[in-house]
């Protein structure tokens, strides 16, 4: 795991145990679907007034078709062996709705 660090304070104002839950519930979904040897990036931005957090990761990615769909309650991708453990679908529409708000 390689870890770069290059930033500057940015304040935002919301609850703080809410924002932990949205990283967290967005780490949790990129590292259920990266391999050990992947790669998970999360950067922090200014955007005018905004605070702009992004997660991305080499892993299987959603397919298309999913797309549409990723922050309504219960939607998940196919299962597959080696992604077995799944959840209830519910993490990226928690982020989504906690963000709104």
């Amino acid at each position: 795991m390689v870890l770069t660090t290059c930033f500057e304070p940015l304040f935002v104002n919301g609850d703080s145990a809410r924002l932990v839950q949205c990283i967290a519930n967005l780490l949790t979904n990129a590292a259920k679907y990266t391999d050990a040897s992947g790669e998970i990036r999360v950067e922090l931005r200014s955007d005018q007034s905004s605070a702009v957090i992004v997660v991305t990761d080499n892993g299987v990615g959603i397919s298309p078709e999913l797309l549409p769909r990723i922050f309504e309650l219960f939607v998940q991708s196919e299962r597959s062996l080696d992604r077995a453990e799944g959840g209830l679908g519910i993490g990226l529409s928690v982020v989504q709705r906690l963000v709104e708000m």
